[in-house]
This record gives structure tokens, C-alpha cells and sequence, in this order.
């Protein structure tokens, strides 16, 4: 698993607030009191075959994702709409194309996908993929 901080530090650093990880997310029990707010969660990772004979070096694909949550109430449909293009749309401009500190090469996009639509909130989960190598010798 790679660290979340740089990746949270990155969407800070885009101008958006109220960005937080894994277990804030997971810990919530209504949503959260600002709005819109962000939330960068581990997906998954998948291990390449070892490439060495007298030693282990294996490339790893992580995904992560970064779930968008935004205020949903007495708001009609259209304005939903566009703020969450504009959020989805910002959060895609601050990591395509970025190298994690810890990756061997670029954030690609992986896909997205609505989480939640009810009540006083939207959630929208965007999926980035990256890659790193694991090696001992």
C-alpha cells in the first residue's frame, strides 16, 4: 500500500478543503457537517509476477479512490449536476498525470461511480490507478 498523505496534501494543495482519509470516512454516521468534503480510500492491489531469479522484485497496481461528497438539499437536478462535474473535473486535474512520491510512474484515471443520492447529500466515487515495485535482494 502506498501513502495517502501525499495524495491528500495534493488536493489540498488544488484548493479544496475538508479532505480527509480512510478511517474518517468510515467513521462517519451522517454526513459531514462541511460541504462538499473529500475522502481518499484504498481500493485494491494486484501483484505482478517476480521478475528476479536470486530475488524478489514484483510491479504492484494500487487503486485508490477519492469519494466526493456534496450538498444535495433543495438544490434542483441541473445545479447537482454541474457541481459535481466541476468537483469530479478538479479532482481529475490535481492527480492525472501525477507521480505519487512512492510510485514508478503516473496517476491514470480508473473509472467512477455513484456511491450514495439520498436525503440532504451526494457521493461520488472517482477511481485513480498507480503503480509501485516491491523488491528485496
Amino acid at each position: 500500500m502506498i501513502a495517502l498523505s501525499p495524495i491528500t496534501d495534493r488536493l489540498t494543495a488544488a484548493g479544496m478543503r475538508h479532505v480527509s482519509g480512510a478511517l474518517e470516512f468510515a467513521g462517519l454516521t451522517r454526513p459531514p457537517a462541511k460541504l462538499p468534503a473529500y475522502f481518499v480510500v484504498p481500493q485494491n492491489e494486484r501483484a505482478g509476477k517476480n521478475e528476479l531469479v536470486n530475488g524478489i522484485s514484483q510491479k504492484i497496481e494500487i487503486e485508490f479512490a477519492v469519494i466526493i461528497v456534496i450538498d444535495a438539499a433543495g438544490r434542483n437536478q441541473d445545479g447537482i449536476r454541474e457541481d459535481l462535474k466541476e468537483r469530479i473535473d478538479a479532482v481529475c486535474d490535481a492527480l492525472l498525470g501525477w507521480a505519487h512520491p512512492e510510485a514508478i510512474g503516473p496517476t491514470y484515471y480508473s473509472g467512477g461511480q455513484l456511491l450514495a443520492a439520498g436525503g440532504s447529500v451526494l457521493a461520488w466515487q472517482t477511481r485513480f490507478r498507480t503503480a509501485t515495485r516491491k523488491r528485496k535482494i
